[in-house]
């Protein structure tokens, strides 16, 4: 088979989006040799990652030559032509969005549907930026032969918001970068140090600066905590947001010297900061699948998760959950974390074990059954 895949967040975007369309390229290509796989993109940036995943004997890339209008040739007829002339038969949305006439084209197409954020938090969008991305979303889920989401949760929320035919959609959990299955030695922990200067007892935050996250939670949980030592680190960039809400709790909960804003981490060193953290707190309010809860317990990090939306497929049963809107709640579950190593060490040996359900290999397998399945049919 030749799978075209719309890839602008695969070969431009290093986090989220990004990673899961080169973990789900790279696992196909690696596990299902025999197909060929070409990512289309209005352009392309340099990365490690990225050229890792383009020196795969059977991943290919295109790009128009003139990038000036690449959101037009991405949203329309330029980027069918392209699969056409690359002989796709399938083509894959990877981010809620099909172009214009691929019903048209011949070929089957495949959208992958992360979340509904922009429904659920329509205050954090302007009213341009919501439209389009309803816009979007509902083409794409009316036009598409199949439709993935990456949770149960994102399965049922787009039955119940859309009206969508629940036997179109089929449940692919993500997988975790392949960074994450590698030894963390002693050098990524120097390396880290020397780019985020961390030293001492630290619970580690992952996540945008964005009112959803609810970092407000944990700022208020850190200070609550027994233990006055430890401290809260925080990867986000700064924005109004951080400015205008959270600084001044963190000031008003006399906590300033025991937060700690680390505005970006390389992605090779994510690995060690989790690991050297002795847990990871996740209290978002809504996700679609919520990656970093496996990312964290691929590293052998205790996690203490809100026990809202998608999260407890996440988390499975190998997380310490909380109730995202109760401080007191998640203190005591940190100062249990901190204080008890026995109950810390069972939350890592769980954890390990679920996230090794999580493979690149069954992802791949998933999805390539529901491309066969969707070409014999």
């Amino acid at each position: 088979m030749n799978i075209a895949f719309d890839g602008k967040r695969a070969v431009s975007n290093m986090t989220g989006l990004g990673n899961y369309s080169r973990s789900l390229i790279g696992a196909l290509a690696q596990y299902y040799p025999d197909n060929r796989y070409i990512i289309l993109a209005p352009k392309m940036r340099r990365h490690q990652a990225i050229d890792e995943l383009l020196q795969m004997d059977n991943v290919t890339a295109d790009t128009p030559k003139h990038t000036a209008f690449g959101h037009i040739w991405r949203s329309g007829c330029g980027i069918i032509r392209s699969a056409l002339r690359a002989k796709a038969e399938i083509y894959h949305g990877l981010s809620a969005e099909l172009p214009l006439g691929i019903a048209r084209s011949g070929m089957k197409s495949v959208v992958t549907v992360h979340d509904l954020i922009y429904h659920h938090y329509p205050e954090r969008y302007n009213k341009i930026d919501r439209l389009i991305y309803d816009t979007k979303t509902k083409h794409a889920l009316q036009c598409a032969d199949r439709i993935v989401t990456v949770s149960q949760f994102t399965k049922d929320d787009v039955v119940n918001t859309f009206g969508t035919d629940a036997t179109k959609i089929h449940v692919i959990h993500p997988t975790i970068d392949h960074n994450y299955f590698r030894p963390i030695t002693e050098a990524d922990r120097n390396e880290l140090r020397h780019v985020a200067g961390l030293a001492g007892r630290y619970i580690l935050a992952v996540g945008r600066l964005v009112d959803y996250k609810n970092l407000l939670l944990a700022i208020e949980s850190l200070a609550l905590l027994k233990d006055k030592d430890v401290k809260l680190v925080i990867v986000g960039k700064p924005n109004d947001y951080w400015n205008g809400t959270i600084y001044p709790i963190i000031s008003k909960r006399h906590v300033t010297d025991r937060v700690v804003l680390v505005p970006w981490i390389p992605p090779e060193l994510m690995p060690a900061l989790y690991a050297t953290a002795h847990a990871v707190v996740f209290p978002s309010l809504c996700e679609g699948f919520g990656l970093p809860v496996l990312e964290a317990q691929q590293c052998g990090t205790p996690v203490l998760c809100a026990n809202t939306s998608s999260l407890p497929e996440a988390g499975g049963d190998a997380a310490c959950f909380f109730d995202p809107r109760d401080a007191n709640e998640l203190a005591q579950h940190i100062d249990h974390v901190l204080a008890d190593e026995q109950y810390a060490n069972d939350l890592r040996r769980k954890g390990l074990a679920h996230a090794a359900l999580f493979t690149p290999q069954l992802m791949a397998g998933q999805m390539a059954r529901l491309y066969r399945d969707l070409i014999e049919s």
